[in-house]
């Protein structure tokens, strides 16, 4: 139908067509001339263009699935002239900073200057030696700030094999390069107090390689400062007992049993032969892995000898070796805390603060304390929480869990959590919810974290009296929400920059206030991760700010739109008393929690491990339990499940794990709520009347 009209047209005007034709039955293409006879009809050559087609069409195929290779990853890819002066993008993300001059050289127009020699000497000796550029430098970024990249380029040679361009791939590793320097200081924190210690402490991986001893070994053994493995051992003791050390640890590392042992070890000062006790514990993970070895070495040499003088000795010795096995035992137990029971110690503290300033009696400047130790305790718990998400997010691993969202609901509790703070200044917290369609799909948890983190900023910045107000509309089909404060407000040169990782709107208001400006990197990649935009708005210092979410494929809800007003302060309704079951195997932060909620007129329980808290609920009847997930002699999860099985009680689990899957873990136990502690009075309050309603 479309080739016969050509045969017509050659025909009547007696002029050649061309056209290409493909034949089912021999699954071959023809590329067709027809040629016009004078007397009438035509001529027609066929020639056999098959391979030339499928030859196009692989390497269509392949331009495709280049270029969703580079769009699957965040490096930009460009060329390179031969002589590096020139830069062409070809595809992928453009985070680098462009002048858009093309009378300065590539180097100068994404470089810092200062770094200029460093990088032309590694592009002169890859250009000399023809071979790939790799370098890790420093670029200026599309943001206006100075960022790190890993750029390599590989050569490309013509015919005559003249070198004639370069192809490569960048990658920005700004955010990397953070998290590398955090993990260094930390590293760092725990080798000086290691080597603050009298006792000698190594660490080994889970297979048994030890990789590191604090000071304290080196200057005793004499070895060189950094050595170390299993064979440490052998040249600091006797043969005999190196063979003891390894038959022993080897047992430890099989079977997972704490390693424990008694050796002599050679001082290096005067050669002399003294015994040690030697002890080492594993860290596991939550799934019961061994994670990391932690021990230490402890010098019983006088011990050992006064045992062997007399035996008359013995009874009095006994009293020394326990007081020096329960040390080393507390030396243990501290390192194991300083791994995995960061916010532990924190609970008691903050609920103490909490618990006080509801003490109208105590003298204002107490009070002020109070606020302190309330508001640094706290800061350090955002922080960690801060620091999980964003290396989540650094490493592309903030994962969602999409489900219908009610947004109008999720503003609503948001604005729950903040509204103690907001009283306790004075700020008048409003809601204007006009959006008609306000239900999309997206994770709540995270949704939520989003406008908390927004509006714990807002009362967080906002002055005593001032307010606080959040909107929703539909705009071009989106659903907005705007988070509106009076407060310190920022320079508008700014807006962009607040939303990087570890920035401050303005210099000292991370002292002011807290916070290492986190809170905002993370929010902005929980928007972005559900399509969604956020930017900030001010008209300068001093003058609030508004920042503005933007989240797609909002659909209509079923319930009307909120427009209210809440007054600061506002009466609170008096709890109702309960009957509660309080297991806690940390005694600091189960006589404070004990003591908050008597004080609320709450019956109180108070046990220290699964046995003791099964025996209680089996004695007696309560009403709900609030109950650690760590215990002595189980977990909290198998209490929480033998509790709702058997007395039907409602739960609250306390723990220092916080991730989705924690929370899905307790939820899938039988508690109703899990909090992340540390934990204070005002949001234990909240969680019980969220309980007994």
């Amino acid at each position: 139908t479309e080739i016969y009209p050509q045969f017509l047209r050659t025909v009547r005007d007696q002029i050649a067509v061309k056209y290409e034709v493909f034949y089912p039955p021999w699954q071959r293409w023809y590329a067709v001339r027809g040629f016009p006879i004078r007397c009438g009809g035509m001529t027609n050559y066929f020639r056999d263009i098959t391979e030339e087609k499928l030859a196009h069409d692989r390497l269509a195929r392949s331009e495709e699935q280049f270029r969703s290779f580079v769009a699957a990853t965040s490096d930009t890819v460009y060329k390179m002239s031969a002589d590096w002066t020139e830069m062409r993008y070809l595809e992928g993300k453009r985070f680098l900073a462009d002048t858009q001059d093309p009378s300065r050289a590539w180097v100068e127009r994404y470089l810092p200057a200062e770094d200029y020699p460093a990088v032309r000497a590694a592009i002169q000796e890859a250009i000399h030696r023809r071979r790939p550029f790799e370098l890790e430098h420093r670029v200026k970024r599309a943001d206006g700030t100075t960022g790190w990249t890993f750029s390599r380029a590989v050569p490309q040679f013509d015919a005559q094999g003249e070198l004639s361009e370069w192809i490569g791939a960048a990658r920005d590793v700004t955010l990397a390069k953070a998290a590398q320097e955090t993990l260094r200081k930390s590293e760092e924190q725990f080798r000086d107090l290691a080597d603050s210690m009298p006792q000698m402490v190594w660490a080994s991986r889970p297979d048994g390689t030890i990789d590191y001893h604090n000071r304290r070994w080196y200057d005793y053994t004499g070895l060189p400062e950094g050595s170390t493995g299993d064979s440490t051992w052998d040249s600091a003791t006797t043969p005999g007992d190196a063979r003891r050390i390894h038959a022993s640890w080897h047992h430890a590392v099989r079977t997972g049993e704490p390693f424990e042992l008694e050796y002599r070890l050679r001082r290096a000062s005067d050669g002399s032969l003294r015994w040690h006790l030697g002890r080492g514990i594993p860290i596991r993970d939550e799934a019961g892995r061994i994670m990391r070895w932690y021990g230490t070495t402890t010098d019983i040499h006088e011990y050992k000898e006064l045992l062997s003088r007399n035996e008359e000795l013995l009874r009095s010795e006994r009293t020394a070796r326990s007081e020096a096995e329960r040390t080393s035992q507390m030396k243990d137990e501290f390192l194991a805390a300083l791994s995995h029971e960061l916010r532990t110690p924190l609970t008691p503290a903050l609920m103490a603060a909490t618990e006080l300033l509801d003490d109208e009696r105590l003298p204002a400047d107490v009070r002020e304390q109070l606020i302190l130790i309330e508001r640094s305790v706290a800061l350090e718990a955002r922080l960690i929480d801060d620091l999980l998400d964003l290396s989540r997010v650094i490493h592309g691993k903030l994962a969602l869990r999409s489900a219908p969202c009610d947004m109008h609901s999720l503003i609503g509790q948001a604005v729950g959590i903040v509204l103690d703070d907001a009283r306790e200044k004075g700020i008048r917290v409003a809601m204007e919810l006009a959006a008609e369609h306000f239900h999309l799909e997206g994770d709540t948890t995270r949704l939520q974290q989003v406008f908390w983190n927004l509006l714990r900023n807002a009362v967080k910045f906002t002055p005593a009296g001032g307010h606080v107000s959040v909107r929703s509309h539909n705009f071009a089909g989106q659903l907005r929400v705007e988070v509106e404060d009076n407060g310190i407000g920022f320079d508008p040169a700014a807006a962009k920059r607040i939303f990087n990782p570890f920035e401050q709107a303005t210099h000292g208001t991370g002292r002011q206030f807290g916070g290492l400006g986190m809170g905002l990197a993370i929010t902005r990649a929980v928007v972005e991760l559900h399509h969604g935009t956020i930017h900030a708005e001010s008209p300068g210092l001093g003058q609030g700010a508004t920042f503005v979410v933007g989240l797609p494929g909002a659909v209509e809800g079923h319930a009307q739109p909120a427009v209210m007003e809440i007054l600061a302060p506002a009466s609170a309704k008096p709890d109702a008393v309960l009957s509660l079951l309080v297991v806690e195997d940390h005694e600091p932060t189960r006589n404070v929690l004990g003591r908050l909620l008597r004080r609320a007129g709450h019956v109180v329980v108070a046990t220290g491990s699964l046995a003791e808290a099964s025996a209680a609920a089996d004695a007696h009847a309560f009403d709900a339990v609030i109950s650690d997930l760590g215990l002595p002699d189980g977990t909290g999860h198998e209490l929480m499940i033998y509790l709702s099985e058997h007395h039907g009680l409602p739960g609250i689990a306390l723990s220092g794990y916080g991730a989705e899957e924690d929370v899905r873990r307790s939820r899938e136990a039988g508690f109703s709520i899990h909090l992340v502690k540390p934990v204070n009075a005002g949001e234990l309050r909240r969680s019980l009347r969220e309980l007994v309603g």
